[in-house]
Parts: structure tokens; C-alpha cells; sequence
């Protein structure tokens, strides 16, 4: 592969939360670097997603490589999401970390990580973990409304509406919560019942505390 003699190796998540039945990875065996990575849905015979090099060189390349050079009339901006705790308007204390997100949610922990982009939150372990976000109220709307347009599946959950998306590997749901409802994405290779649970208890969540906060 890429002019390497690779070694392989296949990882087999345990349980039935996620949608990844198994990970192949080919490595050069003197430095350990995938040169392809093949991954498997649950129940499929072939692989959904392959990543591979095509050729490879491994030694530092030069800056100019790296450097992103914009197309003349291209701009760029950097920017920032919201505070997370304005977008939940105050919905809870959250982690005792300072987090505004709540420590658990349908049965999985909340997963501090260093350096992780603002307004996102991880739950679960291995290849169970997901994602959560509150979606930006200037499109958020429009997001939810186009996903059910397109097709997606329609939830209900705790009264809420929410949208589920499904493909082999990644599952996505959004879901409507809060006293003045913000809509919240979830995303991970893990099954719908894993996302529909964390969508009822964030609901819940924010329910519960609405009423302990009057």
C-alpha cells in the first residue's frame, strides 16, 4: 500500500451501542502509521468508509506545503461559537467542572477533553461516544425543518420534536429543549436508541431544572 509492505490488524468493538462493526488497519510495522483504514458497519459485509494513502513519503514536509494559500477574492475570518451557557440561557450549573452540560445523559458520562472546541460535549466511551452541540437559534430552525423536508425520521421525544438521520455508520439527532426550546444536534457512530436516550434525558434535564429555578 503507498509502496509499503503494511501490516494489519482488526479491531472488533464489544457491545452493541455502536454502529462500527469492525476497524481494519494497515500500518507501516517500522513506524506504526495507517496507510489504510477500512471501516466495517455493524451487520455489513463490505466496508462503508475506506481512507488510504495513495503515496507516501514520510519525512517532515516543508512549510510552504502545509500553508493554505486562499484563491485570490477568497477571505477568511476566524470566529467563535457562542458561550454554551448563553445558548442553554442559563439552563443549569451543569458540571461541577464549570461545564453547562449535564454530567450524564441516557446512561453515559460526560468526557472532559483538553483543547476540545467550544460548545461541544462528549458523552460515552470507546467507539460509543457521541456528541452534543446546541445548534446556533439563527439557523437552527431551518436546520431541523430541512432534515425532516429531506426525509429524516420524526421523533417525539418528551413532547419535543426531533429529527432522526441514519446512515450505516453515523447517526444524527436533533431534538428541540428548553424553556424557550433551542435545538440541541447529537452525532456519533452509535445506534439511534443511544441518541434518542440522551435526547429524552436532555430534555428532561432541562425540564427539571426550569422548575427547581422559578
Amino acid at each position: 500500500m503507498a509502496g509499503i509492505a503494511a501490516a494489519g490488524l482488526r479491531v472488533t468493538p464489544a457491545g452493541h451501542a455502536t454502529t462500527i462493526g469492525a476497524i481494519d488497519i494497515w500500518a507501516d510495522p517500522r513506524t506504526g502509521l495507517p496507510v489504510e483504514v477500512q471501516i466495517t458497519g455493524r451487520g455489513a459485509a463490505r466496508p462503508v468508509l475506506t481512507s488510504s494513502f495513495l503515496e507516501l513519503s514520510e519525512r517532515r514536509p516543508g512549510l510552504g506545503t502545509v500553508t493554505p494559500h486562499p484563491a485570490p477574492g477568497v477571505a477568511f475570518t476566524t470566529t467563535s461559537l457562542p458561550a454554551v451557557d448563553s445558548v442553554l440561557n442559563g439552563d443549569g450549573d451543569g458540571d461541577h467542572d464549570g461545564s453547562p452540560f449535564p454530567r450524564q445523559l441516557g446512561g453515559s458520562s460526560h468526557v472532559a477533553i483538553p483543547g476540545s472546541p467550544p460548545g461541544v460535549a462528549v458523552y460515552g466511551a470507546g467507539f460509543s461516544r457521541f456528541v452534543l452541540l446546541p445548534l446556533p437559534r439563527s439557523v437552527a430552525p431551518a436546520m431541523l425543518n430541512a432534515a425532516l423536508d429531506a426525509g429524516a425520521g420524526v421523533l417525539s421525544v418528551a413532547g419535543q420534536t426531533g429529527a432522526l438521520i441514519r446512515t450505516p455508520l453515523l447517526t444524527v439527532v436533533m431534538v428541540r429543549a428548553g424553556r424557550r426550546p433551542a435545538i440541541f444536534l447529537f452525532a456519533g457512530a452509535v445506534t439511534p436508541a443511544v441518541l434518542e436516550n440522551a435526547a429524552t434525558s436532555l430534555v428532561a434535564y432541562l425540564t427539571r431544572w426550569f422548575r427547581t429555578s422559578r
